[in-house]
């Protein structure tokens, strides 16, 4: 069942019984319990609508709030169980109650459990997936994250140019789907709506996550670039630790190494490259920037660069050395191109040193 379909159906006379939200998709998950929570209106709302969080409340508890009928006989009675990532045991009692309650539910109610990544082989997944009630709001990949949250700014009431949305993308898509959401929201505050956002205001307001500085610098330094390098990392210096910028550039560059490695050794070992980058974490579209970076390096290069981000840890963490001189010097140490080959001196025709 698609988000939509939900919102239709939840609203309407064929109401089911029990619904499952599932998803990392945050404009559709906050749709669909926006559409739950707005079935009851007037007096009977603060009787009819119930909401729990699983881990503060049992699931004995929460489904237990469904028993029964309605205060109001004409209103229906809602539901609303959210289950946080956090939440790891209890899954037997939220199924064993859900089951018995499920045999005979009162009419006019409705359990409806939002979860974001659910275990689908769990025994309250496959009672939605058999009713037709389970839904799904599935994430955007890779390739439509920017028109993504592009409808992420139209909600906020908000203008950006493209660049803008692939510059957000860059910085804070690596942690969530949920923290662009955050961002975005903290843009509709400031500068707000009245003007249009551009790169330079999401460079300005957004801090970069983990994986944003795997790009911002991590990208320029595997490809080489110190240009483009040595301008990101001064602007990291200003605005984020030192430890953190090193842990993920650190991991970029055993990214890089590991890519190497695995692009070398796959045939060796009877496996396709793609399979063995896997095990490595490395997949699509980041498996192919990886691999063209690294393209850029020898596999000498690439071990004698892991052992420098090594000794920069060293440094780091036994000596009294500035953080951002530590930073600096190991940036543009690894972003420097190799010097070309050194050509052989030419030998004169009576073999004589010129």
């Amino acid at each position: 069942m698609t988000p939509e379909q939900f919102q239709q159906e939840i609203a309407g006379p064929s109401r089911k019984p029990y619904y499952l939200v599932k998803g990392g998709e945050p404009l559709g998950m906050a749709a669909c319990l926006k559409a739950a929570s707005e079935v009851i209106r007037g007096e009977a709302r603060a009787f009819n609508l119930h909401t729990y969080w699983l881990g503060e409340s049992s699931a004995a508890e929460a489904v237990g709030a469904a028993s029964g009928s309605s205060l109001f006989s004409s209103s229906p009675r809602i539901v609303i169980i959210k289950i946080p990532p956090v939440f790891k045991s209890g899954y037997s009692e939220l199924s064993d109650s859900l089951a018995a309650w499920l045999k005979k539910p009162p009419r006019l109610v409705t359990v409806a459990i939002f979860q974001d990544k659910p275990d689908l082989r769990l025994r309250y997944c496959e009672t939605a997936r058999k009713a037709g009630t389970l839904v799904d709001c599935p994430p955007p990949d890779r390739m439509s994250l920017v028109p993504w949250i592009h409808k992420v700014f139209q909600s906020k009431g908000l203008r950006a140019s493209e660049e803008a949305a692939r510059v957000l993308a860059d910085r804070a898509g690596g942690d969530s789907l949920q923290a662009i959401v955050n961002q975005v929201e903290k843009l509709s505050i400031w500068p707000g709506p009245g003007r249009q956002i551009g790169p330079a205001v999401i460079r300005e307001q957004v801090p970069l996550s983990p994986a944003g500085v795997l790009y911002e610098l991590g990208e320029p330094v595997g490809e080489r670039r110190p240009q483009g390098a040595v301008p990101t990392l001064l602007n990291l210096l200003d605005s984020a630790d030192a430890f953190p910028v090193l842990a993920a550039f650190s991991t970029h560059i055993r990214k890089l190494y590991a890519a190497k490695v695995t692009s070398a050794a796959a045939p060796l070992e009877g496996k396709a490259p793609d399979a063995a980058a896997l095990e490595f974490g490395m997949k699509g579209y980041g498996l192919s920037r990886i691999r063209a970076q690294a393209s850029r390096w020898s596999l000498a290069e690439l071990r004698a660069a892991v052992s420098k981000t090594e000794e920069a840890y060293r440094k780091l963490m036994t000596t009294s050395i500035s953080p951002d001189i530590i930073l600096e010097e190991l940036c543009l140490g690894l972003s420097l191109p190799p010097p070309p080959p050194r050509k052989a001196a030419p030998v004169p025709p009576d073999g004589r040193p010129l």
